[in-house]
């Protein structure tokens, strides 16, 4: 099984760090809303908010902590690219923000 990214728990109510796996670098938003990846989790933009689209729906999506009040989130376009955040605000719920999550058992090795 392939992981592309971990998950850090960085606060309460559902605050997280995002990591990507084979670079160690943790998901940030710029306060231009572009999606960039920091080596340090202590930098602004790196704390995301987990919240679920919608109350009947299995899909997540994460918010940003510092830029809430603007409504953006972390997306990612069909291409695999990712999305600036205020391009995510309006119409909600977009595609590019929902995620499926699972618990993956832990692996010994």
């Amino acid at each position: 099984m392939v992981r592309n990214f971990e998950f850090e728990i960085a606060g309460e109510n559902g605050e997280m760090r995002i990591k990507a796996v084979i670079t160690g670098f943790y998901v940030t938003m710029t306060p231009k809303g572009r999606i960039v990846g920091q080596p340090q989790s202590d930098i602004n933009g790196t704390v995301w908010i987990e919240t679920r689209v919608s109350s009947s729906s299995a899909y997540m999506s994460f918010l940003s902590r510092d830029y809430a009040h603007l409504g953006w989130y972390f997306a990612i376009k069909k291409s695999g690219k990712p999305k600036a955040g205020h391009k995510t605000n309006h119409p909600y719920p977009q595609k590019s923000i929902s995620f499926l999550t699972y618990i993956v058992s832990e692996e010994f090795y």
